[in-house]
């Protein structure tokens, strides 16, 4: 067997170190061996991490989370210890009966398999107990976690999922027939026999204004001019109802994809002076799929194309001198999911610039009063911020053969070899290649790479994690393709033979000669040799005899029949 000799190439700037025996990431390398363990922490020496092993024993598998540590010892029992007292107040109490047989887990808790497939969990699960929801019956063969949210599945590919709804804890599919479940940060994706695929659990997108010209008031009762500069925004009025007035938010770069299921969707302000006259709002969607910045020609706000959907946001809460420089729920507009809905489902939406616009509620008592926010031109890390929530969208055909995922998105590989993805478009949730071929996809934290087999790389995702910049395949330099893709957390790695003389073996028979420890040439005018025992010298064949033995090899990967020689 031949040594392959292998160019790299780095599909973004990371360097890598290649050893000699690298250490595979997850791998644990003391299975098998009583080890002790010995914790260090930048904390006072009084806040020791609760219930540290203090005795040997010997592991089959060590874990852990943001909160704690799991060990399943080879005796099926469970160790569990946490992080100091100052930082989780959660208990971290193992179960302790045995016969476990593999153990997971999520940001904050653990789940434990047994033999016989039951569920023990233990820690939190976002605000709840991991116990919460945990199936109570038997017969699961794997599990899968994201940050928030555990996913189970039996023998007959039935899933039951726990945790929190926002991370796919609940909206697991009801039927069976499932064969592989995959996950994103928040987000399940579980695939059938028949290459069909179910997916449940939220992605989100927050986004802050960035610019001023993204933020602006336009004085409906001043001839509709427009301040672009102010460092504040009065919502409703400037200085009372003399003078109402329309804010336009607009936020750049929204990674919502196309047709995604709005769940929440909200702005949140930062309090910049105290008002507490009452105020009522509504807040309007701009119906378009590209929304300009705003300008200083008069009505920049008021003349754009509202959505047909709008929110009521009524009888705001006072903001008094205490609550100057907060952000909470006070400061939050109601849900507005109807309106980024409208938005997301126009025809020719495909991420990028959102824009809202909020204006004085005529038709209410309270129209005349304001409330003052941080502007961009204010305080920029106070600006104003949207969140929204959405539900992932699977395809609907099947025929797929894998799923892959990121930290934002999925990617599925069909039988022919093309594919589709979905889910945060700066994660690869759009961008995949339209072609078919490919035969293999890859992933890092924000970004794909898939191979073809022709050994050409197509990668699409996140710039800065090596979503664009992948090498060509055949070029002048080699002679051979690449043949595999190692990615780490920001990049990708593509390896590929240095030249036609390192193959595969081939797939039919292949004969070899061995004499005396050496490989005896195949050709018709190969010259006698001692070294490969194939000179026999002078031999009297009435009386005389010389025996030479050789060794026939099979080289190949088919069947050698050797007959009569």
């Amino acid at each position: 067997m031949r040594l392959h000799t292998l160019n790299i190439t780095l599909l973004a700037g990371l360097s890598f170190l290649l050893g000699s025996e690298p250490c595979i990431p997850g791998e644990f390398p003391i299975s098998g061996i009583p080890v002790s363990i010995t914790p260090w922490w930048d904390h006072t020496e009084s806040d020791v991490p609760p219930n540290v092993p203090n005795t040997p024993d010997v592991y089959q598998e060590v874990i852990s989370n943001e909160w704690g540590f799991a060990g399943l010892k080879t005796n099926g029992t469970i160790n569990g210890w946490g992080t100091p007292a100052s930082v989780n107040t959660q208990p971290f109490e193992a179960p302790s009966d045995a016969g476990y047989t593999a153990i997971f887990s999520s940001g904050q808790a653990f789940a434990a398999l047994k033999e016989d497939g039951s569920i023990s969990a233990w820690g939190k699960l976002l605000f709840e107990n991991a116990s919460t929801g945990a199936p109570s019956d038997g017969g699961y063969t794997s599990i899968v976690s994201n940050i928030g949210a555990f996913a189970a599945r039996k023998a007959d590919g039935s899933i039951s999922a726990w945790g929190s709804p926002e991370h796919g804890g609940t909206g697991a599919p009801s039927d069976a027939g499932y064969t592989a479940i995959v996950s994103s940060g928040q987000a399940f994706a579980a695939r059938k026999a028949d290459g069909s695929i179910s997916a449940w659990g939220l992605l989100s997108a927050d986004v802050r204004v960035s610019s001023g010209l993204d933020d602006a008031e336009e004085h409906t009762t001043e001839g509709n001019a427009m301040d672009l500069i102010s460092s504040d925004l009065e919502l409703g009025a400037d200085a009372g109802a003399g003078d109402l007035q329309d804010i336009g938010i607009r936020f750049q770069n929204i990674t919502v994809p196309a047709g995604a299921t709005i769940l929440n969707a909200s702005i949140q302000f930062t309090v910049d002076e105290a008002d507490d006259e009452p105020t009522s709002l509504l807040i309007y969607g701009e119906l378009s799929t590209d929304p300009a910045e705003y300008g200083n020609a008069a009505r920049s706000i008021s003349s754009r194309s509202r959505t047909t959907a709008f929110v009521e946001w009524n009888d705001i809460p006072a903001w008094d001198d205490a609550s100057i420089g907060s952000a909470g729920p006070d400061q939050r507009t109601p849900d507005l999911s109807p309106i980024v809905q409208e938005i997301v489902s126009q025809e020719g939406w495909g991420g990028g610039a959102m824009a809202f616009m909020i204006v004085p509620n005529t038709e209410d008592p309270a129209m005349g009063g304001e409330r003052t926010a941080e502007a961009f031109d204010g305080v920029e890390a106070s600006a104003p911020l949207l969140h929204i929530e959405y539900f992932p969208q699977a395809p609907s055909d099947t025929g797929y053969t894998d799923i892959f995922s990121n930290s934002g998105a999925f990617a599925a590989l069909g039988a022919d070899g093309a594919i589709s993805a979905w889910g945060s478009p700066e994660h690869g949730g759009s961008g995949a290649p339209g072609d078919t071929g490919y035969t293999d996809i890859f992933s890092n934290g924000h970004a794909f790479a898939a191979l073809g087999a022709d050994g050409s790389i197509s990668a699409w995702g996140s710039s800065e994690h090596g979503g664009t910049g992948e090498p060509d395949g055949l070029n002048s330099e080699f002679s051979t393709d690449f043949i595999w893709i190692l990615p780490s957390g920001t990049t990708f790695m593509a390896f590929r033979p240095a030249d036609n003389s390192v193959n595969d073996p081939p797939t039919s028979p292949e004969i070899n000669v061995v004499g005396n420890t050496q490989n005896i040439a195949d050709s018709t005018s190969h010259t006698p040799a001692t070294s490969d025992d194939t000179d026999f010298g002078s031999v009297d064949t009435a009386s005389g005899s010389d025996v030479h033995t050789f060794t026939i090899q099979n080289t190949g990967t088919g069947s050698l029949s050797v007959g009569t020689i």
